[in-house]
């Protein structure tokens, strides 16, 4: 666990992965804004999952949309190689 950053794998709903190197105690939200454009996905349709637990959803209780506030790699546990799942949500289901 001394490791400073770690890779972890964004896995969409069609299984194609994107891998990111990210530092272990800092926010993923940058992670996930730049997967979201990297894909040419709205951010607000992204779901990221992280063993089952929705991690982020942009527009959350109108906040930033981070579920767990600081929501870094250490902060869920993660280990180097972990897999996140995105799955989009359909437009207009905030908040329901």
């Amino acid at each position: 666990r001394s490791q400073k950053n770690i890779n972890i794998v964004i896995c969409d709903q069609t299984g194609e992965e994107t891998s990111f190197r990210v530092s272990r105690t800092e926010s993923l939200r940058p992670c996930f804004e730049t997967y979201a454009e990297l894909r040419y996905f709205e951010i607000y349709e992204c779901r990221f999952l992280y063993d089952g637990q929705r991690v982020w959803q942009h527009g959350i209780d109108g906040h930033t949309g981070l579920v767990v506030e600081s929501a870094s790699p250490q902060d869920l546990n993660m280990e180097d190689g972990d897999r996140i799942d995105m799955m989009l949500g359909q437009r207009g289901d905030i908040g329901t």
